[in-house]
């Protein structure tokens, strides 16, 4: 058993060059998030205004074009959208305005934006008050937010010097900060001083009693327009402490590149870089993700900066073994480079292509091998010749046989031939089947195991239940379409007649792991046991003609005439782990590796991992991640120290 069966939520763990290399699994990208949410009642954010939870800006497709009217901001936290369905009056969705994200424009005018009414007792809003001329006729008063009743927070357009009705002896009985002991700050500052065209955070706590809003923009009809660009606002029914106030303008500060008490902060890292094992000249790309449009960036390999590797994300046409290394990037304040965070190290493991063939470790009872990384079957990788058997997108009238067999899958009917595409898994080529007609017919042979690494793909299939590999009379493995949460017709409950793992105490697993759920456009490895006796099957792609047609793409299939042992299958899919650089998943969900470190003056590493299970591991080493030498076997759940 090789180290990949070692770890269940790290990809592996090498130990290359005296040193420990630690890949964890990529977490997906999010949102900045808000860091007090207790009361929470209204956030409409400007970068994200259809609400999905991914910034505008790093959409291909934004929700919004520069310059159209928005009829609904959508609230991030519920269902308190902002809406308008009066064409004349609504705002605009303005791009590339506050370092790069776009903000929400109100035309001073009539622009007015309404949603249902939510009760208010802290109110903090990343805006900009713009010069111009409102029809605002009473003392020039325009309304950031507020009510019908014309009660909000408003801006003396006439008194710039003042700026806001905020702070004792600047309000009256319409300021929600009116009561005595309300509060009211500019950029973290208590004042309510603001000059126009700059973005300020106004946060803003009512004493003793709340206030229901409802509107962005006027208080009613064209009376007490706001001229301004909104980013973001955030209404709580309850009064902020001062920490949670400061956490909240914070957030803003460090999410928008602004800043608070006059001081930029740093920018924030939501998307941390991976790393990742790669062939050689096989693409690979490091992203960042951050909500700071502004931010300046700069890549690391092994700490040293990348020549003209300055954006949010970093890639390599094709790897090489001179690119293996430590990844890190730098972002930093556009206005005050001093002002920086590093992101978390990320790890590439760059190894070189395959020249020769890897042998299957168990033979017996194998009737049918094919290979996509060696479709002609001539014992040489294709990726390894200078001109492979088929050209990218070439039609394959044939996939031969490597178990010396001679069943070879064969259909000489041009227009349901599936494509040879290259460079698709770890610099491999794939056969692609288009899940509308192509399909593959062999030799019948008896199956009882089926091991096969594949892809299935998302887009078009004829059937829910597509045919992964089967027979004529719709008896094989199939995927259910048409029910995404299911993925394969693999476990008790999710079978019938036609599946085959249909009989009672048969077996299936996905990565190694018994289940048949499986979410579509990622690789893993399908491993069937039959129990009870063989069925036979014939094709690959659709049961007949265009019936159950498989959209996805093969890398390697297996089929053995008997049941495999446990430990024969984890061969197996070791075996294609190895080959194909994929992962297999065999210890408890829960196992985590606590320490890594290691003593260069005694050349000694030290592991240590979750003690509770009570199992025996075997601990290996690779300079290669081909070739793997045992450093210990057996050893107690818990730890190890050993020379490297």
């Amino acid at each position: 058993m090789k180290t990949s069966s070692f770890l269940r939520n790290v990809e592996m763990l090498a130990v290359a060059a005296c040193a420990a290399i630690l890949i964890v699994s990529p977490r997906p990208a999010q949102a900045a998030l808000v860091p007090v949410t207790t009361g929470l009642v209204l956030q409409l954010d400007a970068s994200d205004i259809d609400a999905d939870g991914q910034p505008d800006i790093s959409q291909g497709v934004p929700p919004f074009i520069n310059g159209q009217t928005i009829p609904q901001w959508r609230h991030l936290s519920g269902n308190n959208h902002a809406t308008n369905f009066v064409n004349a009056v609504l705002p605009l969705y303005v791009t590339a305005q506050f370092h790069g994200n776009p903000v929400v424009r109100f035309d001073g005018v009539n622009d007015r934006l309404e949603f249902p009414a939510v009760t208010a007792q802290t109110i903090i809003i990343l805006q900009r008050a713009r010069t111009g001329t409102p029809l605002s006729s009473v003392k020039g008063l325009d309304e950031l937010i507020g009510n019908a009743a014309d009660q909000g927070i408003r801006r003396d357009q006439l008194t710039p010097s003042r700026g806001w009705h905020g702070l004792p002896g600047n309000v009256n009985n319409g300021d929600f900060t009116f009561p005595g002991g309300s509060q009211f700050f500019v950029d973290g500052v208590a004042t309510d001083a603001d000059a126009p065209d700059t973005f300020r955070t106004i946060s803003a706590i009512r004493n003793g009693s709340t206030v229901s809003v409802t509107r962005l923009g006027s208080y009613t009809g064209n009376t007490r327009q706001y001229n301004a660009d909104y980013a973001e606002v955030l209404v709580y029914n309850r009064a902020l402490t001062t920490q949670e106030r400061q956490d909240v303008e914070t957030y803003l500060a460090t999410k928008w590149a602004t800043t608070i008490e006059g001081t930029p902060v740093a920018p924030l890292i939501t998307t941390q870089p991976t790393g990742g094992t790669v062939a050689e000249t096989v693409p690979f790309s490091f992203i960042v993700g951050t909500p700071n449009a502004a931010a300046t960036y700069q890549w690391r390999r092994n700490g040293t900066a990348i020549p003209g590797a300055t954006s949010a994300s970093y890639s390599l046409n094709a790897a090489m073994a001179s690119d293996a290394g430590t990844y890190t990037v730098v972002l930093a304040h556009p206005s005050n480079p001093a002002l920086s965070v590093t992101s978390n190290p990320a790890i590439l493991i760059v190894t070189p292509p395959r020249t020769e063939a890897v042998l299957v470790p168990v033979t017996t009872g194998l009737v049918l091998q094919f290979d996509a990384s060696d479709v002609d079957a001539d014992g040489t990788p294709d990726i390894s010749q200078g001109v492979p058997p088929f050209s990218n997108g070439q039609t394959i009238p044939q996939w031969r046989d490597l178990s010396g067999n001679n069943n070879h899958a064969t259909n000489f009917v041009s227009g349901v031939l599936p494509l040879y595409v290259t460079a698709q898994f770890h610099g491999n080529p794939v056969v692609r089947f288009d899940g509308v007609n192509d399909r593959l017919e062999f030799p019948s042979v008896s199956a009882q195991t089926i091991i096969i690494l594949q892809r299935a793909r998302s887009g078009p299939g004829l059937s829910g239940l597509d045919e992964l590999i089967g027979n004529a009379s719709d008896q094989g493995i199939r995927r259910d379409g048409g029910t995404g949460a299911i993925g394969w017709r693999g476990l008790p409950g999710n079978v019938n007649g036609g599946d085959f793992t249909s009989p009672g105490g048969s077996q299936f697993f996905v990565d190694g792991v018994g289940t048949d759920a499986d979410a579509p456009d990622t690789f893993r490895t399908i491993s069937a046991i039959r129990n009870g006796g063989t069925l036979s099957v014939a094709r690959l792609g659709s049961y007949t003609g265009e019936a159950r047609q498989y959209n996805g793409d093969y890398a390697e299939v297996l089929v053995y005439n008997r049941a495999l042992t446990t430990p024969e299958r984890q061969e197996v899919e070791a075996y294609l782990t190895d080959k194909w650089g994929t992962t297999i998943l065999k210890v408890p969900d829960t196992l985590v590796i606590t320490a890594v470190s290691y003593d260069a003056n005694n050349d000694r590493l030290t592991l240590k991992w979750d003690s509770s299970f009570g199992e025996a591991y075997t601990v290996e080493n690779s300079q290669d991640l081909v070739d793997w030498d045992n450093l210990t076997t057996g050893i107690p759940s818990g730890g190890i120290t050993t020379t490297v």
